[in-house]
């Protein structure tokens, strides 16, 4: 206390007070809350901190200057680590030699519960299962932030089994987490799903292609009868179409995107007033097809109407549930679709139009070096019209001279593939040249004949008839060669 000109008051009271703290704060006080002034005018109170860190505030009046002031604002910070708290991350469960998906978080406390800041905590996995690999956190160490926490990520190991995470901080206890490794029955690529890769990937197995082992091993035995064969196989085709359910972690660890999108492999689902067809382009061979189509409202359908001549090697499989519609598409030999494009299938599914399909996916099985890996494939919507009779056209040019075109038409019949026979006769009804003989997906063809019978040699000018002939239809036209 002071007068105008700077001389200390001795003798005036002044009143110290508390006058904020940090919430939860207990134990603080001054030594005195009233002093008197010395012969220097100085008053004096000495204050003991609370068990929270954070700002405490003083301040300090008299009667003699009822207006005026006096504050202190000192901060208390943290001691030192006294308690290390697991705080989130504990108990998550995930496949396998997976990531987990959270972090584990610890907290660094003193002895009042202050968060301390800037403490290394080790983190190490101290227990998981015999005989597993692969197990780590990352970071080991780790240095707490103002809020007192520090975290790291565990990998799980291959094996199933708890992973015990162990934290610790020099003066404090340690805090635990554990994380529990599952794998997916049948999941034999480890991709998090079970689908047509993970069936073709058995077959190879079964034909000593290559040879499943540990782990891999366990999750072939789909039915856990000691033996990895077809038994399996048939397992994990009605867990695809949904017949069975396999037992599995939860359906929530297989994410949708689990099947890698290749740009080599497109598709369509083509429309057609007879059926609805699969359609895809190709340039690697394609061990297994899987397709899912969803429709705007139920069809039953169980089967297919005809499979095309480059998927001729294959099994089809169809089941249908509601507005789901699943196929699965393999051999047990795991002969390919070879690269290539065109219609695979055709189910016996007549809708009005592409807005009967509400979504449709196909995921395909391609060999890589130690499983097959699955790939899935969006399906665009196409609607088509194909010739729905049998119809020849007149050559052109006709009469000709070197050669002339032969133009026909197969039509879409639902539940056949057709067989169609072009061919070329002379005024004696005898056979000339075949031009076209075999399976024809319907639509419109093109030949060409050059005036040579089968056997390549010249035949004279003159009058000659082709002829179209199928199963149940058969229709001739005349042609006129002249030289």
């Amino acid at each position: 206390m002071t007068d105008v000109g700077g001389n200390g008051i001795p003798g005036l009271p002044v009143q110290f007070t508390v006058s904020s703290v940090p919430a939860g704060a207990a134990g603080f006080g001054l030594t005195r809350a009233i002093d008197t002034t010395d012969a220097n005018g100085n008053a004096s109170t000495i204050l003991t901190l609370g068990t929270k860190a954070g700002p405490y505030r003083i301040t300090a009046i008299t009667t003699a200057l009822p207006s005026d002031t006096a504050a202190f604002v000192v901060q208390a910070s943290s001691g030192a680590a006294a308690q290390l708290l697991a705080t989130s991350g504990d108990g998550q469960t995930q496949p396998a030699a997976s990531l987990l998906a959270q972090p584990f978080v610890v907290t660094v406390h003193d002895a009042f519960a202050n968060p301390v800041e800037g403490v290394t905590v080790q983190f190490s996995v101290t227990s998981a299962p015999t005989g597993a690999t692969g197990q780590q956190v990352n970071p080991t160490s780790a240095v707490t932030d103002s809020l007192g926490r520090a975290l790291t990520v565990l990998r799980l190991g291959s094996l199933p089994g708890n992973y015990v995470v162990t934290a610790g901080v020099s003066g404090a206890t340690t805090a635990q987490f554990t994380g529990t490794a599952l794998f997916i029955l049948a999941d034999v690529n480890s991709d998090f799903g079970v689908d047509i890769a993970d069936l073709t990937s058995i077959i190879d197995h079964i034909l000593q292609k290559r040879i499943l082992i540990g782990l891999d091993s366990t999750k072939a035995d789909v039915n856990s009868d000691g033996a990895i064969d077809v038994l399996d196989i048939v397992r994990i085709q009605n867990s695809i179409l949904g017949i069975v359910t396999l037992p599995k972690t939860s359906s929530a660890l297989i994410p949708a995107s689990a099947a890698r999108a290749l740009a080599s492999v497109t598709g369509e689902l083509e429309i057609t007033p007879v059926g609805v067809r699969l359609n895809l382009t190709n340039d690697i061979p394609l061990k297994g097809v899987q397709l899912v189509i969803r429709l705007a409202s139920p069809a039953g359908v169980t089967k297919t109407d005809v499979v095309f001549s480059r998927a001729r090697e294959m099994n089809f499989f169809v089941n249908s549930q509601g507005q789901d519609v699943k196929m699965v598409a393999y051999n047990l030999q795991n002969m390919p679709i070879e690269a290539g494009s065109g219609s695979i299938v055709r189910f016996p599914l007549k809708l009005a139009d592409t807005t009967a399909v509400d979504s449709a996916y196909a995921i395909i099985s391609a060999a890589d070096t130690t499983f097959d890996i699955a790939l899935r494939v969006s399906l665009t919507l196409k609607q088509s019209i194909y010739p729905s009779a049998f119809r020849l056209l007149q050559n052109y040019p006709n009469p000709f001279n070197a050669e002339t075109k032969i133009e026909f038409e197969v039509p879409d019949i639902e539940g056949k593939f057709v067989r169609a026979l072009v061919q070329v006769f002379n005024l004696l009804g005898e056979k000339v040249k075949t031009l076209a003989k075999g399976e024809r997906a319907s639509g419109h063809y093109t030949v060409t004949w050059d005036g040579t019978d089968d056997q390549g040699i010249k035949v004279p000018s003159g009058v000659y008839f082709y002829r179209l002939v199928s199963t149940d239809y058969v229709t001739a036209k005349k042609m006129i060669m002249l030289k």
